[in-house]
Parts: C-alpha cells; sequence; structure tokens
C-alpha cells in the first residue's frame, strides 16, 4: 500500500563528495554500480560522461527500489547545503523520494573534540524515504516529517559525542573494504552486524512498514517516537482512509462526555508503551471503562481533566483508543454505510469467533433502524444475556459496523409566522415611498405584531435580543411560554438549538438531566425540530470507507 516505504536511505555530502552510508532493503550479493557497467560495455566506444550516463539510468529504473545503485541513490539524494533545512521531495518514475537535509555546523564540537570541520569531512547528511510516487501529500508529509525527527536527534548525538562522525567512518571502511573484494557479498549486511546506526535504521523502516509506529532509542539516548496513521489504522481496517487532518479534527471535538473504546488489549497496550512512558497514561489506561465518561475518568486516574483529553487524543491518533459515548440505555445505534452483509466475509468469520452460535446476519437485522440499549433490554433478559448484548454492542463498534446516532435540535419558524416577519420587516421602509392608503394597511401590521409581543408581558424580557421579531413571536405564541421557568430553561439553552449540538453536550454543559431537556422539547415543539445523525467527533470513521466489498 502507498503509505509503506519503499526503502530507507542514509546519504552524506562532503569535502569529498556526495556517498551513500546506508541503504535498506538491500540485494543479497555485491551493489555493483550499473552506471559503469553502462558506460564501456564496448571496448570501443566513447566514455561517456558521468552525469549523462546516470541520466540515462535513471530513465530505466522502475518502481523497484532494489534497481536504484548506490551511485545514482547518493547522486540524487545528496542536495547541495542550499537546501539544508527544507523539505526535499524528488520524484523519479514510480518513486518519490522524502527527506530533509541537515547541516552539520562546523563550529559546536562535542567535548574532547578539537573545533573546527568535522574529521571526516561531512557538510551534510540526509534521512531520505523511497516511497510509491502515488502516495497522497498527508502521506508525503508524514514521511518528511518522520526524516526531519531522525535528523535532528542524530545531530543532537553528533554534537554530543560525535556520534555521526564514528559510524560514518564505520560505514565507509566496511564499503571500501568490499569494493576491493566484491566477492564477500553486500557491505550493508555487515554494517547491520557492526554499526549502531545502521540497526537503529533498519528498526525504523521494519517497525514503520509492520505496524506504522515507531518508539526507537538513537544510541540509547535520544527517544525517536513516531506515529503514520494512515498505517496504524489500516491493521484495524484495511479499507479506510483516514488522513492526520482527520484525526486532528476528531480531537478537538473530543468533549469530557465522550469515552475511549481500546482498539487493542489492556495488557498488550501496557506493554507497548515505552518504559518511561507518563504515569498518568498508564493509570488513565487502567481505569479506562466505556461506561464512564472522560470526566469521570480523569477522576478515577486522578489526574486533571485537561491532561487526561490529551492522552485520550494520543491514543485516537495512535490508532489504539476510538471515542464512543458511555454506554447507556439511551444510547441508540444503526447499522453504519458501507457494512457488509455477506455471511462469510471477514468481519462474518471474525464475529463467530468471538460470539460462537451467534448469527451475524441476525445481529446486524437488529439494527437495520436506529435502536437504543434500553429498547434492547427486556424483562426474560439474564444477566449473561445482557452481559453478551453489551461485549457485542462493543465489538460492533470497534469494527466501525454500528454507527451511534445522536439527537439534534433547530429552532425553525413555521410558514405563517414567516409571512408575519415579512410584513413587519417592511414596516422599515420610509413613508414617504407609500401611499396613505398603504401607510395605514401597514400601520395596522404594526399594531397587530406589537400587540401580539406584549401578550406576554414581562416573559419577552427572558428571550435574547438577537432574535428576529418572527422569531419572538414564534416563541412567545406557544402555550407553554407563558410560564416564566419554561421560558427562562428555553432561553437558557437557545444557544444550542442550531442543529450543530448533541443533547449529550447541552446536558454535559448545562449539567441538566435527560428528561428536563425531553419536556422542555415536548413543550416548545411546534417551534423545534429534532433530527438524528453520527457525532461530528467519529463521523471521518464512517465516511472515508473505499470499498466497502473488501470488507
Amino acid at each position: 500500500m502507498d503509505s509503506e516505504p519503499l526503502g530507507l536511505i542514509l546519504v552524506e555530502n562532503g569535502t569529498k563528495g556526495d556517498r551513500l552510508l546506508f541503504r535498506f532493503p538491500f540485494m543479497g550479493g555485491t551493489q555493483r554500480s550499473s552506471v559503469s557497467e553502462m558506460k564501456r560495455k564496448n571496448p570501443y566506444s566513447f566514455l561517456v560522461p558521468e552525469d549523462t550516463a546516470i541520466s540515462k539510468h535513471i530513465g530505466m529504473l522502475g518502481t523497484d527500489f532494489s534497481n536504484y545503485s548506490s551511485k545514482v541513490l547518493s547522486h540524487i539524494c545528496a542536495v547541495k547545503s542550499e537546501l539544508c533545512g527544507k523539505k526535499f521531495e524528488l520524484k523519479v518514475n514510480e518513486v518519490r523520494f522524502v527527506g530533509h537535509p541537515i547541516l552539520l555546523p562546523t563550529s559546536e564540537r562535542p567535548t574532547g573534540c578539537r573545533p573546527g570541520r568535522n574529521v571526516s569531512g561531512m557538510l551534510l547528511f540526509s534521512i531520505v524515504f523511497a516511497l510509491r510516487a502515488t502516495a497522497n501529500h498527508s502521506i508525503v508529509d508524514c514521511y518528511h516529517d518522520l526524516s526531519k525527527r531522525i535528523g535532528i536527534a542524530i545531530l543532537y548525538e553528533e554534537k554530543r559525542c560525535n556520534y555521526l562522525t564514528k559510524q560514518s567512518k564505520r560505514m565507509l571502511s566496511i564499503q571500501d573494504e568490499y569494493h576491493e573484494d566484491e566477492s564477500k557479498g553486500s557491505p550493508f549486511e555487515r554494517m547491520l552486524s557492526e554499526c549502531q546506526l545502521s540497526r537503529e535504521l533498519k528498526t525504523i523502516f521494519d517497525c514503520i512498514r509492520s505496524e506504522g509506529r515507531i518508539h526507537v532509542r538513537l544510541n540509547g539516548w535520544v527517544l525517536v517516537s513516531f506515529c503514520l496513521p494512515q498505517k496504524a489504522y489500516s491493521l484495524h481496517y484495511p479499507h479506510l482512509s483516514i488522513k492526520p487532518s482527520d484525526l486532528h479534527q476528531c480531537i478537538r471535538n473530543l468533549m469530557p462526555y465522550h469515552t475511549i473504546l481500546l482498539l487493542i488489549e489492556r495488557d498488550e497496550l501496557l506493554s507497548r508503551l515505552p518504559l518511561d512512558s507518563s504515569p498518568a497514561l498508564k493509570r488513565l489506561i487502567r481505569v479506562l471503562n466505556p461506561t464512564r465518561s472522560i470526566q469521570s475518568l480523569a477522576a478515577d486516574a486522578d489526574v486533571a481533566l485537561d491532561h487526561v483529553l490529551e492522552l485520550c487524543g494520543y491514543l485516537v491518533y495512535w490508532a489504539f483508543g476510538t471515542p464512543i459515548f458511555p454506554l447507556c440505555d439511551a444510547n441508540a445505534y444503526v447499522i453504519a454505510p458501507f457494512t457488509p452483509s455477506s455471511v462469510s466475509g471477514r468481519l462474518a468469520e471474525k464475529f463467530s469467533e468471538e460470539f460462537p452460535g451467534c448469527s451475524f446476519i441476525k445481529v446486524l437485522s437488529e439494527y437495520a433502524l436506529p435502536v437504543s440499549i434500553g429498547e434492547k433490554r427486556t424483562p426474560f433478559q439474564t444477566q449473561e444475556e445482557e452481559s453478551e448484548m453489551l461485549e457485542m454492542i462493543l465489538w460492533l463498534l470497534k469494527q466501525r459496523i454500528l454507527m451511534q446516532i445522536h439527537t439534534y435540535v433547530a429552532l425553525i419558524i413555521p410558514q405563517d409566522h414567516q409571512t408575519t416577519r415579512r410584513k413587519f420587516d417592511s414596516l422599515e421602509l420610509r413613508s414617504d415611498s407609500r401611499t396613505p392608503s398603504e401607510s395605514d394597511r401597514f400601520s395596522n401590521d404594526s399594531d397587530e405584531v406589537a400587540s401580539s409581543l406584549t401578550t406576554s408581558g414581562i416573559s419577552d424580557n427572558l428571550l435574547p435580543s438577537s432574535l428576529s421579531s418572527a422569531e419572538r413571536l414564534a416563541i412567545l405564541k406557544v402555550p407553554r411560554a407563558s410560564d416564566p421557568e419554561d421560558l427562562k430553561l428555553f432561553a437558557k439553552l437557545l444557544p444550542y438549538f442550531h442543529g450543530t449540538h448533541p443533547l449529550e453536550e447541552i446536558m454535559f454543559r448545562e449539567n441538566i438531566r435527560r428528561s428536563q431537556v425531553f419536556q422542555l422539547l415536548d413543550k416548545f415543539r411546534s417551534v423545534l425540530v429534532l433530527f438524528q445523525h453520527e457525532d461530528t467527533a467519529t463521523s471521518m470513521f464512517y465516511r472515508n470507507f473505499n470499498d466497502h466489498a473488501l470488507f
């Protein structure tokens, strides 16, 4: 897939020109320069300038990274010093090279080292990833960020203990030794056993291809942590197209009334965390419960709410967890878009393994229309059956088969009030532009509207001044608007009646019960419209599936 790198390259540029220090993967045999072979296949031919030969060689390369000789890779990836500190991106046929060249300082030297230019003559270095040319911009940007992180970590170790200089000298000496005796095989294979930096770069490459997550400590000192969400999420949802921007939006929409549902087992997640990871994160993972909100989890873990929200964002971005609303009887679920209906598909098989004896199709049919947990409970249900039902819901949520729908409210003025509004707004026309008969008629309409607005007396003052005249008139004509307490609560919740705030958010922010909200909505139902759709914090997980037939 496009998110997986084709190769990783470490190149340098210095006083002796550009050199490729390490590459992975590499061919099992000797990596001869095919450029040299191209230059003189015929003993009677003229020698072709090196740049021209490399250009011809590049023109014949395909998508196979192993086809690129070390000389070609060093030539196209070891840039000049003017490009250091900037994004490097180069497309060659079907391969895209992405990196972040870093300039080595010449005045700052590690303790015990002589000041001046570094001993190896290296001026700059770069970690370059080879990707498929079809990789989208979000993937390319992620690899550029990874290249920059690795480069900065290497630079720090170079300043601290001359790490890169020592490693590069050993890499070059191995290459020179193998160049003299090409029967030994590949020099890069020997580097993996003798050069620590080579092993660390291979570990990074393997981790990013296998799971999209990296926790590598360069030189046993500087930790490089990175997540490629496109790859990490593909392990759970092979055909979900996700971007970092989608996850950032999801994290911004996380609220204290949400909770986190782990996508992997709790013990496995704890074992994957680095040894020096945040103690607060470990405490949060231990207390995670799909029935407890983030606000409650913060109290359980004894961690500040703002910090818990940040930790939850980390779990979401690294594909360790997904946001849901805590399980309760009021939660309504429906089959998500692109859910497969095949009885022999991958998900059906996983369901049968998880819940033996249960029919996958039968369970899906129960959610063909929105249904709440409370509606699925029956008086004859045993505790084991209820527990199994909740476990099924959690499993279906993990697999993105079920989607929770939330209730939203919007203030809608009936048509007859819209007509009154147009009449009332027309009174703002200048009186000298109307005939006497028109002025009398508009004056009568004005008196009628004014008298209607004052029928409730002081109750009119409870509504916000931002409402239009038609909206105020429609609200005040509601029978229960005569009750000051009801009207006061309605005015308090009015800012949420724009169709963008779910009932759960209203309940959380205003600290009121669900029954109170529904009683108020029923009293003012003539001017309110209720509708249901998915939560904005999780909608990107349901709309970006590429092909439902591939489940």
